[in-house]
């Protein structure tokens, strides 16, 4: 299913400290590891990325977005370079907190940063509280 949100007339609003921009994924490695780690003991995803795609996309300048409360990663959500949003993620104990709408306003903000008027995502049909979280963050279903 695919989404998109116009952020024309969007201005960037303050984003709490737990939520922030990575560009260099050394300082986080062991944090990120254990999130993936239980992020897979969840779900059990084979299109996940590892640490080196995650590298490899920071070098071809993908946006990286993580919330960490307590110095320990709980969730990411990452921004390619042709404007899609990817792999939204948010740990199970986060979930239903408004988490997903902050990250999503983290994301619009380097959007409009970066002079980007869209975005768009795609979200499989099965995956209702994605759906949810993106159409409360503003999103709009877009027919195929």
């Amino acid at each position: 299913m695919k989404f998109k949100i116009d952020l024309t007339n969007y201005n960037i609003v303050e984003i709490p400290s737990y939520i922030i921009e990575i560009d260099a994924i050394t300082p986080i490695l062991d944090k990120l590891l254990d999130e993936i780690n239980q992020f897979n003991s969840e779900i059990k995803w084979d299109g996940m990325w590892d640490i080196t795609e995650a590298e490899n996309r920071l070098i071809d300048g993908w946006k990286f977005i993580v919330f960490i409360p307590d110095n320990t990663i709980k969730g990411w959500y990452w921004l390619d370079t042709d404007g899609v949003s990817k792999n939204l993620y948010i740990n199970k104990e986060y979930r239903n907190r408004g988490i997903g709408r902050k990250m999503n306003l983290a994301l619009f903000n380097i959007c409009k940063r970066i002079n980007m008027s869209e975005v768009v995502c795609y979200i499989d049909d099965w995956n209702i509280s994605s759906i949810k979280c993106i159409e409360n963050s503003g999103w709009k279903r877009q027919k195929n």
